[in-house]
């Protein structure tokens, strides 16, 4: 493109006439006289010379268009511009980048008038602003950054005037449920639920700069706890208030479920430590039971039956046997009692409980039954079983009490996904499979958050007459069982227990101690006694002793190993309790069969049977729970010896 009216020719006599004319040296401001004619320099200040970085001897060699350091860009600007002085006087400014010499560029502004005296000239005045670009440039890029910041915030962020929006990054209007738009210019309490207006203000007024948690409400109404945390800062000429927002619904929901994870885990640590307690406790309650009953059977062998006394020790076996009951019930809680398992039929267990129990019920109670009928069988120990769906039964009979009410019990069989039953009060969860699914609801007074917090407490009760483990046994029965629990209760809605049993893939033969039936008695056999407490050997050796046998004794396992091996050749049945110091029973139990394959041992203990021969599979066992009378003991004896040699 070509601009004619700068290749006028240069006419030497005006232009020479010109070079006099005084040209102002104003430091930082370039001014240049120009040759309306040929655009060419006619004279210039230093200010324009270092600006575009020539002499003035280069100057005066070659004349220089006023086009020639300006941009190609910017050349059209300058001839109209030049042009409008031209024809009015007038320039309009306008900003352009020149080269120097060396190549480098500068942003100038340009502006200008006609010469008062010399209308063919334009005094034209050079501003350099690049380093004032620069500064705006670098402004720019620092909000642009800062937007950007802003933008990628995982917090929402407010600014605001005296409580009215200024701006919002992206992340606050989905945050409120709304739109930038519709946000700017609008008081920010709006945005906030009236219950945290107050707060939310006295902490602006004080001008509050920590962390603190509020409430939010959403466009649609809806409410959000917050973290909101502010500080005051220039904004346009002027200080705001800057607020970050940060949703914390997600958060509370985690530490709820925190929470709420912690409390089952202490619970269920609590009732851990409560049942190896329960199982310590009758563990050395049954040995004391047993050396009762055992002295018991001793005196009543020495005593005329129609003597006052023998009545007297038969209160005291009786007495004994009732506090037998209370240690199974303990051992029941703690999940180690004595079990028998069988293959059960779930619905028969249900229908003859509620047939005894609905007995005892008020004549305004109604039993519903709704059983499923043609369910699997389960593997599990009938008469805990039984105690089970008693203790439910009765405790919904007791939330009802003398009111109108009604107690439904249903089964069937589900299929549960993994973690859909929380059973915290049993087990962690249970997992995926097939159940049988117990439910028994109740229309009673229903329970409380503490009254709930504390329904498994051994002999914890509402009920004035309220005693023993009932609720708590139950646990012990479902944790041996692998069973999980579901409660779902409100003070006046009714309590609803949900039990689910496991369905075994395989039911084993039930595990049972050997027959007690009358067997011949071998007078004379040498009995191993090992036991650790000291006045239970002695009564059993009473007892083994009044009825014709021979008794060596042993402390504990060790003990039990080198009695047996220096009297291997006459020992016919040793008596081993499970639980001794030094080696337990299963330790000298593999010892002694070491030493002599052929003996008979009858093991004891006062936990489960199905653990007990658990870990003696393959071996040849009989089993004697405690506490057993001195009958019991002396049947158990009698029969170990008269069955066959391993």
């Amino acid at each position: 493109m070509s601009y004619p009216h700068l290749l006028v020719p240069y006419e030497e006599t005006p232009v020479a006439s010109a070079i006099d004319l005084p040209v102002p040296d104003v430091p930082s401001l370039g001014v240049v006289l120009v040759d309306l004619r040929s655009c060419r320099v006619v004279q210039a200040n230093e200010a324009l010379l270092a600006l575009l970085g020539i002499s003035r001897e280069e100057l005066a060699r070659a004349p220089l268009e006023l086009a020639t350091p300006i941009a190609q860009e910017s050349r059209p600007v300058l001839a109209t511009a030049l042009a409008e002085v031209a024809a009015s006087g007038r320039f309009t400014p306008f900003e352009l980048t020149v080269s120097r010499r060396d190549g480098t560029g500068r942003r100038v502004w340009l502006t200008g008038t006609r010469h008062p005296a010399r209308h063919d000239l334009a005094l034209v005045y050079v501003v350099d602003i690049t380093q004032s670009c620069q500064l705006v440039d670098a402004l720019r890029d620092s909000e642009e950054r800062a937007r950007r910041l802003a933008e990628a915030s995982f917090e929402g962020l407010f600014v605001h005037d005296g409580g009215v929006i200024l701006d919002v990054n992206d992340v606050i209007p989905p945050m409120f449920a709304t739109t930038r738009e519709q946000m700017l210019g609008r008081n920010a309490m709006e945005f906030a639920d009236e219950s945290s207006r107050a707060l939310l203000r006295d902490n602006i007024a004080r001008q509050y700069e920590l962390p603190y948690e509020a409430v939010g409400r959403r466009a649609d109404g809806t409410t959000f706890p917050m973290e909101v945390l502010g500080k005051p800062i220039p904004f346009e000429g002027r200080i705001v208030r800057v607020t970050a927002v940060r949703d914390l619904t997600e958060r509370k929901r985690t530490e709820a479920a925190l929470r709420e994870a912690e409390s089952a885990l202490l619970h269920a640590q609590k009732l851990e430590s409560l049942g190896v307690l329960a199982g310590g406790i009758a563990h050395d309650f049954n040995n004391l039971l047993a050396i009762v009953l055992a002295f018991t059977g001793v005196a009543q062998r020495h005593i005329d039956p129609e003597s006052p006394a023998y009545g007297a020790l038969r209160e005291v076996e009786h007495a004994s046997r009732r506090a037998a009951d209370l240690t199974r019930q303990m051992l029941v809680y703690s999940g180690r009692s004595a079990r028998m398992i069988a293959p059960l039929s779930l619905d028969e267990v249900v229908r003859g409980i509620a047939q005894l129990a609905s007995s005892s019920f008020s004549k305004k109670v109604a039993l519903e039954l709704s059983l499923a009928g043609e369910l699997p069988q389960l593997a599990a120990d009938r008469s805990q079983i039984e105690q089970l769906v008693l203790n439910l039964l009765t405790n919904a009979s007791e939330a009802i009490g003398d009111e109108p009410g009604t107690i439904a019990v249903r089964t069937r069989a589900v299929e549960l996904a993994a973690g859909a039953v929380d059973a915290a009060t049993t087990q962690a969860t249970l997992p995926a499979g097939r159940y049988l699914e117990l439910e028994v609801r109740d229309t009673g007074c229903g329970m409380d958050e503490s009254t709930r917090a504390r329904m498994f407490d051994p002999f914890f009760s509402t009920k004035a007459h309220g005693r023993g483990l009932g609720l708590s046994a139950m646990l012990g029965i479902l944790r041996s069982h692998g069973a999980g629990l579901a409660i779902t209760t409100a003070p006046g809605a009714g309590t609803t227990f949900r039990v689910y049993f496991p369905v075994a893939d395989r039911i084993e033969g039930p595990a049972r101690p050997p027959s007690v039936a009358p067997a011949p008695r071998r007078e004379g056999a040498v009995v191993l006694i090992a036991d650790d407490e000291p006045a239970l050997r002695r009564a059993t050796r009473g007892v083994l002793v009044s009825a014709g046998y021979r008794v060596l004794e042993a402390a504990d396992g060790a003990e039990a190993v080198d009695v047996f091996q220096r009297h291997a050749d006459v020992v016919a049945l040793v008596l081993l309790d499970l639980h001794m110091p030094k080696l337990d029973g299963r330790e000298a139990f593999t010892a002694i069969r070491a030493i002599e394959p052929h003996v008979r041992v009858l093991l004891t203990s006062g936990f489960d049977v199905r653990e007990v021969l658990e870990g003696m599979r393959g071996k040849t066992v009989s089993f004697l729970p405690k506490p057993s009378t001195s009958s019991e003991l002396l049947a158990a004896v009698d029969a170990a010896l008269a069955a066959p040699a391993p």
